[in-house]
C-alpha cells in the first residue's frame, strides 16, 4: 500500500520541499485510507442485504412450516437437522470473524473521524443482520425436530444466539 508514497519520494534537496512531499504523502495516505473504509462499507453494506435476502426467506419458510402438518422420517429429520445446524456453525464463523473484523477496526488508529464512524456502523448493521440469520435458522431447526414421526416432541426453547455461539466454541 505504501508504494505509492515511496515513488513519489525523492531525496529532499531542502527543508521546504521536505514539508510538501510530507504533506502530499499524509494526503494521499488519508485518501487511500478513506477509499478503503469506503470499500469496506459498501462490502460489508452488500453483505448485509444478502443477509437479510434470507432472513426474509427463511421466516416465510418458518411461518409455511409452522402452519403446515408436515412430518418427518427420522432420516428426512436427521439430514435436515444436521444441515441446519452445519449452517448455523458456518454463520457463526462469519459472526465471529466480523466481530473480530470489528474490533480491528475500532483500534485501527488509521481509521478514525466519518471513515471510523462509516466501517463501525458497517459492522454493526452486518453483524445484527447474520445474528437475525442464525435464529432464524435455529427456528426453522427446532420446528423439523418437534415434527419427526414416532419422535417424541422437542423439549424446551431454542437456546439464545450468543448461548448457541458459546455452545459451539
Amino acid at each position: 500500500m505504501m508504494d505509492f508514497l515511496l515513488k513519489q519520494w525523492r531525496p529532499t534537496p531542502s527543508v521546504e520541499v521536505f514539508y510538501s512531499d510530507m504533506s502530499y504523502g499524509t494526503r494521499r495516505t488519508h485518501k487511500a485510507i478513506s477509499k478503503m473504509a469506503d470499500k469496506t462499507a459498501t462490502v460489508l453494506k452488500q453483505i448485509s442485504v444478502c443477509m437479510e435476502e434470507l432472513v426474509a426467506g427463511g421466516s416465510k419458510v418458518f411461518k409455511i412450516l409452522k402452519r403446515s402438518e408436515k412430518r418427518y422420517s427420522d432420516d428426512e429429520a436427521r439430514k435436515l437437522i444436521s444441515n441446519y445446524h452445519d449452517g448455523e456453525e458456518r454463520l457463526v464463523e462469519l459472526l465471529e470473524a466480523l466481530i473480530e473484523k470489528e474490533d480491528s477496526a475500532v483500534c485501527d488508529p488509521g481509521l478514525f473521524g466519518n471513515n471510523e464512524d462509516t466501517v463501525i456502523d458497517a459492522y454493526h448493521t452486518c453483524i445484527a443482520k447474520v445474528k437475525n440469520l442464525i435464529k432464524v435458522a435455529q427456528e426453522i431447526r427446532w420446528e423439523i425436530m418437534e415434527r419427526v414421526e414416532g419422535g417424541d416432541e422437542a423439549e424446551g426453547e431454542p437456546i439464545e444466539i450468543d448461548d448457541f455461539i458459546v455452545s459451539l466454541r
